[in-house]
C-alpha cells in the first residue's frame, strides 16, 4: 500500500515533463538559435560548426537557444566531435548568462574529441568543478566536498570516440547530473550563494584551438517542476520600471532578450543612460525584432558618450541597422577612440555601399588603431559584397587596400589575396605583379593564392615568370608548380634543372618529377650524368622513386648500354628499386674493366641476389686478387647469407669455396664463415 502514492507521484511528474517537452532544433535551419555569423550551419540535418587551417577559431563562440532561460529541466542531445582531432573541444552551456559577442558565462557539460573531459562540469568562473566519476557538493561557504561515484576511466568507456554520443543533462534545484549514453558519470550540487545559478540560457560551444568540427542533433528539452507565468513580458517590464536593484533589473533585461517585443523597448531604452544597466539593456534590445528597437538605439547615439555610446554602436552593428549609417559615419571622426573604433566595426557589419563609402572616405585621415578598425570594416564590407555577388564593388575595395600607402604589409597581403580570389582567373596579373615585388610577404602571398586559384592557366603564368624572378623565388615557384601538377610547366622546369643555381636546379628536379612521372625517365637519366654530384644524386634518387614497371624496364635497358657515366649510378638505382630482372645485366658488368662500374654492379648484385645466386658470387671471389673486388664481393656474399632464412645453410658452400680460393680471397671467406656460424 505504501508503494501506491510513490507510483502515483512518479506518473504525475512524468506527465508534467511530457507536457512540457519540446524539440529545440528543427533539423532544417537555425530558427530558435542565435550564433556568430559564419560559424554555425545546418549540415545534413545536423547543427554544425567547423574551424580549419584557413578559418581559425581564436575565441570561443556560442550558439544560443533563444527560447528562454530554463531553470529545472532535462536536456537530451546527441553530439559528435572530430575523430581526427584529439584536442577537439566543445560543451553544452546550461543555466548560463549570455554575454556580448556570442559569449556566455556559467555551467558547462564539458566534452572533448578523445573523451578526456566528457562528463565533467565546467564553470567559467571556477574551472573544472566536478570530474567524471565524482559526486561533488559545494557548500554555502563555497567549500568543495567530493565523494567517489565510480572509476573515471571505466565510466569513460561509455564514450565512443569519433561517433555520435548521447548527453543527458538533468538540472533540478541545486543539482546537476550528467549521463553519457545513459551511464551516470557525474553528480554536482551547488549551494554557493555567490556563484550558483538557478536558471539561464542553453548554448552550444565552438572552442578555439586546432581545426575541428563539432556537431549536435536530436536536441530535446523537458522542463521539470515548472509552470508558465502568464504575461511574462509585462512582469519583466514592471521590474525595469520599479525601484528593484541592479541585479534584478539586469536579470529582467536578459530574459526580455528572449521574450521581449516592441512593448519592452521604452523600458529597456530608459536604462541605456545608466552605466550600471546600460550593458544588459543593450543585450535586451539587440534581440528584440522590429524597428522599435532600432529607433531607440539610434536615438541613444545622440544621448550617450564613452563606453555606453560605444556599446550602443556595437549593438547597432550587430543588428545591421542601415538607417544608422549616416550617424555612424559622423562618429567615425570622434576624438574618443572607443567610439571611433566601434563605429568602424559597426559600419563593417552593416556592409552596405554607403557604409563602405563612409569608411573609404575616413581611411586617408585615420591613424593607429582607428585606421586598423576602418580597414577591418572595409574588409567586412567587401566580403559582404562578394557574398551578394557584387564582385566588382568588392574588387575596388580590395584594390584600394592593397595599394594603400603607410599600412602594414600584412594588410596589403590580405587585400592582395582577396583581390586575386574575387577575380578568379582574372586575378592572374596580380599574381605576376606580386612575384616581382620587393616585398617577400607579398610574393609569398601571391604564390599561396595561386594554389587556391589552381588550373593550367595558373601553371602557365608561373612557368612564364620563372626567368623574371630571383633564384630564391624560383625555388618557391618550382615548389608551387609541383603542387599544381600541370604538364604545361614541365618545359620550364626542365630548363631550370639543366643549369643555374644548385638550389633552383634541385627544386626544379623535384617538381618536374612530381608532375612528369614516367615521362621523366630519360631527362633524369641525363641529369644523373651531371658533373655536379648533388644534382646527379638527386636525379638518381628521383628516378628510383618513380612508379611503374616501365621505369624498371627502362633502367635495365639503359644499364645494358655501354655508358660509363651512367651505368654505375643505374646499378645503384636498380638496387634501390629492387629490380631483380637486372641481375643478368649486373652479372655481366661484374667483369667490366672499369672499376666504378664493376664495383657498383657487384654491390647491387649482392643487394638483389638470393641464396640461389650465392654460388655465382663465390665463384667470382675465388679468383679475384684485387682488394677492392674482394671487399665488394665479400660484402655482397655476406648480404646474401644474412638475408637467408637460416644463414648457417650457407656454411657448406662457403667452406668449399675457401678450399679452392686464391690466397688473397681466403681471409675474407674465413671472416664471412665465422659471421654466419661456421668454424
Amino acid at each position: 500500500m505504501k508503494i501506491i502514492p510513490h507510483v502515483f507521484a512518479l506518473m504525475l511528474l512524468s506527465g508534467i515533463a511530457t507536457a512540457q517537452e519540446q524539440t529545440l532544433f528543427n533539423g532544417k535551419d537555425l530558427t530558435g538559435w542565435d550564433g556568430k555569423p559564419g560559424w554555425w550551419t545546418v549540415e545534413n540535418g545536423v547543427l554544425t560548426s567547423e574551424s580549419t587551417a584557413e578559418k581559425k577559431c581564436h575565441k570561443a563562440n556560442y550558439l544560443v537557444w533563444t527560447g528562454g532561460e530554463p531553470a529545472d529541466f532535462e536536456l537530451n542531445l546527441d553530439f559528435k566531435l572530430s575523430p581526427n582531432t584529439p584536442k577537439a573541444n566543445s560543451g553544452v552551456q546550461i543555466r548560463s548568462e549570455r554575454r556580448p559577442d556570442w559569449d556566455t558565462f556559467g555551467y558547462q557539460a564539458d566534452m572533448t574529441g578523445n573523451g578526456h573531459l566528457v562528463g565533467y562540469v565546467y564553470h567559467h568562473g571556477r574551472g573544472l568543478i566536478a570530474a567524471r566519476g565524482e559526486k561533488v557538493n559545494i557548500t554555502t561557504a563555497g567549500k568543495r566536498e567530493v565523494q567517489k561515484l565510480g572509476d573515471a576511466d571505466k565510466l569513460n568507456g561509455a564514450f565512443k570516440v569519433g561517433e555520435w554520443n548521447h548527453y543527458r543533462i538533468v538540472c533540478n534545484g541545486p543539482e546537476i547530473t550528467l549521463y553519457i549514453n545513459d551511464v551516470l558519470v557525474c553528480e554536482f550540487s551547488d549551494h554557493d550563494p555567490k556563484q550558483a545559478r538557478t536558471k539561464g540560457v542553453i548554448a552550444l560551444q565552438m572552442h578555439p584551438g586546432p581545426p575541428m568540427k563539432v556537431q549536435f542533433k536530436n536536441i530535446l528539452l523537458k522542463t521539470l517542476n515548472a509552470s508558465v507565468e502568464p504575461n511574462r513580458e509585462a512582469s519583466l517590464i514592471e521590474v525595469l520600471k520599479s525601484d528593484a536593484g541592479v541585479i534584478e533589473k539586469m536579470d529582467a533585461c536578459r530574459e526580455l532578450a528572449y521574450v521581449g517585443t516592441a512593448a519592452a523597448v521604452p523600458a529597456l531604452a530608459a536604462l541605456l543612460t545608466d552605466e550600471k544597466t546600460s550593458h544588459m539593456a543593450r543585450c535586451g534590445l539587440q534581440h528584440i525584432p522590429g524597428p522599435a528597437a532600432d529607433d531607440a538605439l539610434r536615438t541613444a547615439l545622440q544621448q550617450l558618450n564613452g563606453d555606453s555610446l560605444a556599446g550602443v554602436i556595437h549593438t547597432i552593428g550587430q543588428r545591421r541597422d542601415q538607417k544608422a549609417v549616416d550617424g555612424l559615419i559622423h562618429l567615425l571622426g570622434s576624438d574618443d577612440a572607443r567610439v571611433a573604433l566601434a563605429s568602424a566595426a559597426a559600419l563593417g557589419n552593416i556592409g552596405t555601399a554607403k557604409a563602405s563609402q563612409g569608411l573609404q572616405a575616413a581611411l586617408p585621415t585615420s591613424e593607429g588603431m582607428t585606421q586598423l578598425a576602418v580597414i577591418d570594416g572595409l574588409f567586412e564590407c567587401a566580403d559582404a559584397f562578394v557574398a551578394a555577388g557584387q564582385k566588382d564593388t568588392a574588387s575596388a575595395i580590395y584594390d584600394a587596400l592593397r595599394t594603400l600607402p603607410d599600412v602594414t604589409t600584412g594588410t596589403r597581403a590580405a587585400a592582395l589575396r582577396a583581390a586575386i580570389l574575387v577575380r578568379g582567373k582574372g586575378g592572374l596579373p596580380l599574381i605576376a605583379e606580386s612575384l616581382r615585388s620587393d616585398d617577400d610577404l607579398l610574393a609569398d602571398t601571391g604564390l599561396k593564392t595561386a594554389l587556391e586559384v589552381k588550373g593550367p592557366e595558373v601553371a602557365e603564368l608561373l612557368a612564364g615568370e620563372m626567368a623574371k624572378v630571383s633564384g630564391e623565388r624560383q625555388v618557391l615557384l618550382a615548389g608551387v608548380l609541383g603542387q599544381l601538377g600541370e604538364d604545361s610547366a614541365l618545359p620550364a622546369l626542365l630548363g631550370l634543372a639543366k643549369a643555374g643555381e644548385d638550389s633552383v636546379r634541385l627544386a626544379a628536379i623535384h617538381a618536374a618529377t612530381v608532375i612528369g612521372g614516367p615521362s621523366m625517365i630519360t631527362p633524369l637519366m641525363e641529369l644523373m650524368k651531371d658533373p655536379n654530384p648533388g644534382i646527379a644524386q638527386t636525379a638518381a634518387t628521383s628516378l628510383a622513386g618513380l612508379q611503374g614497371a616501365d621505369v624498371d624496364d627502362a633502367v635495365v635497358n639503359r644499364l645494358s648500354q655501354n655508358d660509363s657515366g651512367l651505368q654505375a649510378k643505374l646499378a645503384a638505382v636498380a638496387s634501390l628499386r629492387g629490380i631483380e630482372k637486372a641481375l643478368p645485366v649486373l652479372l655481366g658488368l661484374m667483369e667490366d674493366p672499369r672499376d666504378p662500374v664493376r664495383l657498383a654492379a657487384i654491390k647491387s648484385y649482392g643487394d638483389l641476389a638470393g641464396i640461389e645466386q650465392l654460388s655465382v658470387l663465390l665463384t667470382a671471389i675465388k679468383t679475384r686478387t684485387e682488394k677492392g673486388d674482394i671487399d665488394a664481393l665479400g660484402k655482397a656474399i655476406a648480404m646474401v647469407c644474412i638475408k637467408a632464412d637460416d644463414p648457417k645453410t650457407c656454411v657448406p658452400q662457403l667452406a668449399a669455396a675457401l678450399e679452392t680460393a686464391v690466397p688473397e680471397a681466403k681471409p675474407m671467406l674465413r671472416k664471412i664463415l665465422k659471421r654466419v656460424g661456421g668454424s
